[in-house]
């Protein structure tokens, strides 16, 4: 006996680890846990081989033989089977564990429910599977559904009925009916079964002593009698319980749907169904506007043709002429919802049927709905808008006019009422539609860009910009006013609308209005530094100003006026300077280099206009007051590298080269000499140097030594380079500049000669490239003319390092590898008229300098 027993609770205690293993799976299933939720059922398998060896082996028979515990046992082994069996979606080895369970089960109540609860858990899955496809092709799914469903149910069925087992069986065979009729759309044998199923949950729902209206179960009624294709005098009563009682939840109204929309009975039952419904409305004045709000709804939502609106507006008429009624909101709302659901639907397919949609619309501005004016007045839009698309303002601005007392002052209204007045070309209208969208308390800034559209189309633009612009300025000033007013969407909408355009002639007066539009959304960047605005979209907005303008300048560079040019780079960079103070340190190399291109850019279009008026020298003392701040931004964009790239080497060598050439050119326009010379000493780029040379050699008032100085510069820094034609052309300015006067040659001209002879002489032992020919002949020709000149004054000691440099030129190219045969010709003429003026020092062994070096 005691063994027994032990067995007993050994196979009691391994069915419950069996059980919880199976539930366990089925959870970790859910979870989408499907290696894990495998890997326990592997387990219960083993578990499940080795109990029922035990099981067979009890005391006893199955059934009524066992003990309450012996069953639950069995119940929670069988449960385990059919959980694991659900994991690998097995209906059939779940079918053989309730099979089993059932056996368990015995006549316990409550096992029987638990494992009929079950049954019916797996049937409506099933069934809501089935009824989730937009077209079920197949019947699979509900066939199996009914399945599960009928197990359920003869459990249920086969018990005793209680409190417990009764809701359980009405929604079985709730459910089973609608299995059976979900089948019979596609398969019409089925209906029978569906009406049997019916019957039967209505009998046991009936025999209750007290019961609501269960609308699931009227709709199955309506359901049944659709397939048996029952006529107008069997589903009329049933419509009209349905529509006096049914709970309006999604589920319902849904369902509803779909049994009225493919059927041409409830075309028929339009009529009869309202007279029928109006006429118990009547009877029940406390009930009048919830029932007629359902009435109407669901005359709505039978609605196919354009006359059944007729009929619809006929009822509002009859509604709107009892003072009595009145629909709640919830009603009216569910209405509104299905009138611009038709409305949208007729509006916005492949061919607009804009003319049809305005009806459409039209129905939600009915007086019926007069008590809830907020969903007349977006109706009203809805019409107003559908008749501008039919190109008719006027009519629009009629039908806007009919909005009711207490919400005509609305953002939306005032922004149609705008777009009619630009499309009448009422320029008064549209600035006080303007005036008022803006003060509107439901102002949404999302609406300024469409309004520039509207203003650009009807060519209104100008003035509209004007008006946007005080509106600015208004907001700036009145804390009270902005709160509403997004200032930055607004300014970019402004500039927006000003930058140039392709087929734009873009004039002074437009490059004008885009530097105040930049120049004002920089004032509110500067407001939200300041603490004094809060708006959490300022750093986007000042990144796209600050590239805006940058861009804007680069590609109006030929077209406007430089100074503009240049005050719109002066903007791009404070705004990226604002820019990097909104990020606190976030990314800000980049935009110092950004800034630094703005800077430099701005830097020589400042130049540039100072040039143009070189009278004014305060425009070249901001020259030096902006190379400060370029050298500053350059020294920040060192500070913030980890390392500097070649790129950012290379980008400074150029800017500090722009620089440079900018002090020296402030120095030189605005005589500041001593700083020339400083300059000077610290000078060590050859571009640079010659630049300023340049600079220096146009300004007539330079000072000659000052020139010298520059021009010698220039040749100290090249004479370290192999660049024979940069070379020879500064000795020849630096020749000419000596020249300058009628006095003969003077020391250092022959010096020059002389340096150049040897610069010659060396670039053509390296091989280097070949000295300009045009040079050498000039220097030739120079050198010979002032030996000349010496040797007609009798200073003959003098004229010989002349002459004999000339010679050197000469030799110098005869030996170039271009050289042509009257460059031979030359050298020897020379030579020739050399020997005889100076005899002793005329043979070939004596003179040939350049063969010698």
């Amino acid at each position: 006996m005691e063994a027994g027993r032990r067995d007993v609770d050994e196979v009691e205690t391994r069915s419950r680890i069996l059980g919880c293993y199976g539930k366990t799976a089925s959870s970790l299933c859910k979870a989408d846990e499907l290696d894990q939720a495998k890997e326990l059922s592997r387990r219960a398998v083993q578990l499940d081989d080795a109990l029922s060896k035990r099981l067979k082996e009890l005391p006893g028979a199955v059934g009524e033989t066992l003990s309450k515990s012996d069953r639950e046992a069995g119940v929670s082994y069988s449960m385990a089977q059919f959980d694991i069996a659900l994991v690998d979606n097995a209906d059939e080895l779940a079918a053989a564990a309730i099979d089993r369970a059932e056996e368990y089960c015995g006549t316990d109540r409550a096992l029987s429910g638990q494992v009929a609860t079950a049954c019916l858990s797996r049937g409506t899955s099933h069934l809501r599977a089935f009824l989730s496809k937009p077209v079920p092709a197949q019947t699979d799914l509900a066939r199996r559904a009914i399945f599960w469903l009928q197990r359920a149910t003869r459990m249920l069925e086969a018990g005793q009925e209680s409190d417990i087992t009764r809701p359980l069986l009405i929604r079985c065979l709730r459910k089973l009916a609608r299995a059976h009729c979900a089948v019979a759309r596609i398969d019409t044998k089925d209906f029978r079964a569906a009406e049997a199923a019916l019957k039967e949950v209505s009998d046991i729902y009936n025999e209750q002593a007290q019961h609501e209206f269960d609308t699931r179960l009227a709709l199955l009624h309506v359901e049944v009698l659709q397939l048996r294709s029952a006529s107008e005098l069997e589903l009329l009563p049933l419509y009209e319980k349905l529509f006096r009682h049914m709970k309006w939840t999604e589920e319902t109204v849904n369902r509803t749907l779909i049994l009225l929309r493919p059927s041409d009975q409830a075309q028929a039952l339009h009529p009869n169904v309202f007279s029928k419904l109006a006429n118990a409305a009547a009877s029940k004045p406390s009930e009048r506007g919830s029932f007629v709000g359902r009435i109407l709804f669901t005359f709505l939502v039978s609605c196919r043709q354009e006359t059944d609106l007729d009929y619809f507006e006929n009822m509002l008429n009859a509604v709107a002429a009892e003072d009595e009624i009145r629909m709640d909101q919830a009603d009216t709302m569910a209405l509104m919802i299905l009138i611009w659901r038709r409305g949208d639907t007729l509006s916005r397919g492949r061919e607009p049927q804009l003319q049809q949609a305005s009806r459409a619309y039209g129905l939600g501005t009915h007086r019926a709905f007069f008590h809830e004016p907020a969903t007349v007045a977006k109706s009203i839009r809805k019409v107003a808008l559908c008749q501008l698309e039919l190109n008719n303002p006027q009519s629009a601005m009629d039908i806007l006019a009919n909005c009711p007392a207490s919400v005509a002052n609305d953002a939306s209204n005032h922004f149609i009422a705008f777009i009619c007045a630009m499309r009448l070309g009422s320029k008064d209208m549209a600035l006080q539609a303007f005036d008022a969208l803006v003060c509107a308390s439901n102002f949404l800034n999302q609406m300024l860009p469409m309004v520039i559209q509207e203003a650009q189309q009807a060519g209104f633009t100008r003035l509209l910009l004007r008006a946007m612009s005080e509106t600015a300025i208004r907001a700036r000033n009145d804390a009270e006013f902005s709160r509403s007013l997004d200032l930055t969407l607004l300014g970019r909408t402004i500039i927006k609308a000003h930058l140039p355009t392709p087929d734009q002639n873009f004039g002074l007066h437009d490059a004008e209005q885009l530097v105040l539009s930049f120049k004002s959304s920089l004032a509110i960047f500067q407001a939200g530094l300041e603490g004094r605005d809060s708006n959490s979209k300022l750093p986007e907005e000042c990144e796209w100003v600050a590239k805006t303008a940058y861009n804007t300048a680069i590609q109006l560079a030929d077209s406007v006026d430089s100074a503009l040019i240049t005050q719109l780079f002066d903007i791009a960079s404070e705004a990226f300077e604002m820019w990097r103070l909104f990020m606190m340190g976030s990314g800000e190399t980049e935009i110092f280099r950004m800034k630094l291109m703005a800077q430099v850019t701005a830097l020589v279009g400042h130049c540039v206009q100072a040039r143009r008026r070189d009278g004014e020298s305060d425009l070249w003392e901001q020259v030096y007051a902006r190379c400060e701040a370029v050298k500053a931004t350059l020294h920040q964009v060192a500070q913030s590298c980890a390392q500097l790239t070649k790129e950012d080497h290379k980008r400074a060598e150029q800017v500090q080269l722009t620089v440079e050439l900018a002090i020296w050119e402030a120095h030189v326009h605005t005589r500041n000499y001593s700083g020339v010379q400083s300059s000077l000493q610290v000078m060590t780029q050859i571009p640079v140097s010659e630049a300023a040379a340049e600079m220096l050699w146009r300004s007539p008032e330079t000072p000659k030594d000052l020139l010298l100085r520059a021009v010698n510069k220039v040749i100290g820094l090249l004479a370290e380079t192999s660049d024979p034609a940069r070379y020879l052309r500064w000795i020849r300015a630096l020749v000419s500049l000596h020249l300058e006067g009628n006095g003969p040659p003077e020391v250092e001209v022959l010096e020059t000669f002389q340096s150049a002879v040897a610069y010659m002489i060396e670039a053509q032992r390296r091989n280097d490239q070949t000295p300009p020919r045009d040079e050498i002949l000039w220097l030739l020709a120079t050198a010979w003319d002032c030996g000349m000149t010496l040797w007609h004054v009798n200073m003959r000691s003098l004229a010989e390092p002349f002459l004999s440099a000339a010679l050197n030129f000469a030799e110098g190219l005869k030996r170039q590898l271009d050289a042509r045969s009257d460059d031979l010709g030359l050298h020897e003429q020379l030579l020739v008229q050399y020997r005889r003026m100076f005899p002793a020092r005329g043979s070939d062994d004596e003179h040939d300098m350049l063969s010698e070096a």
